[in-house]
């Protein structure tokens, strides 16, 4: 089986049987390392905590949400990324870039609506448990929000009105994909905390003393 790609990611597994060679090097070439890399920095995270370092796991869990937010967007995690023809390029630069930038108040406003006050629940034990996880965050993202959804309305609102077609038409999915992502997220970070048995190394003074800024830039 091969896993079609996306920017750093992939989606569903696919049988090799129904693709021709050149597709199948395609996919190849361009196989993409998201969950891998979740699962890594999950170890990485596990590790500076059972270490005693907070500012290194906080380096890490920060890094983590750069791709667990790629992993709940769908044209982060398709071979649509930038569409299927040349004149679909941008398509990529006007949902993810123009459309958030311009409705950003309402969007964060609705994504904390959505969120309300769940929690995250359950706990992965491994950096293989981690990359599953992260997996199944990117299937729920497709389904949710299929590429080809955006990809058609892009297609359908050219124009000065583009961006707010989007928003009108993706704006509710956009936000619980996102949400979803929220809570992957989240369920990460309290795993590697929980498998760290960090409750039990750190003091309550110590989780909300700030960390220098120019220490995590040192981190990093």
């Amino acid at each position: 089986n091969l896993a079609l790609h996306g920017d750093i990611g992939f989606s569903v597994p696919v049988n090799a049987s129904n693709f021709d060679a050149r597709e199948i090097a395609m996919a190849l070439q361009h196989r993409g390392a998201l969950p891998f890399r979740v699962g890594q920095m999950f170890g990485e995270m596990v590790k500076h905590l059972t270490a005693g370092h907070p500012d290194k796991y906080t380096c890490v869990a920060g890094t983590m949400a750069h791709y667990g937010g790629d992993a709940c967007q769908p044209l982060h995690v398709s071979h649509l990324h930038h569409g299927e023809h040349e004149s679909e390029s941008k398509v990529h630069e006007v949902y993810e870039t123009r459309m958030l930038d311009r409705f950003a108040a309402e969007f964060v406003a609705r994504l904390n609506t959505e969120l309300g006050n769940k929690k995250a629940t359950g706990k992965v034990t491994s950096g293989a448990g981690a990359a599953d996880l992260t997996v199944q965050l990117m299937r729920q993202t497709m389904q949710r929000l299929p590429p080809e959804r955006i990809l058609e309305v892009f297609r359908q609102s050219a124009g000065a009105s583009q961006t707010g077609a989007l928003w009108q038409e993706l704006g509710d999915d956009t936000v619980a994909v996102t949400a979803q992502g929220s809570l992957t997220l989240a369920k990460l970070w309290q795993s590697a905390w929980a498998v760290a048995g960090a409750e039990t190394k750190f003091s309550a003074a110590e989780c909300k003393k700030a960390i220098d800024k120019n220490r995590l830039r040192s981190l990093y």
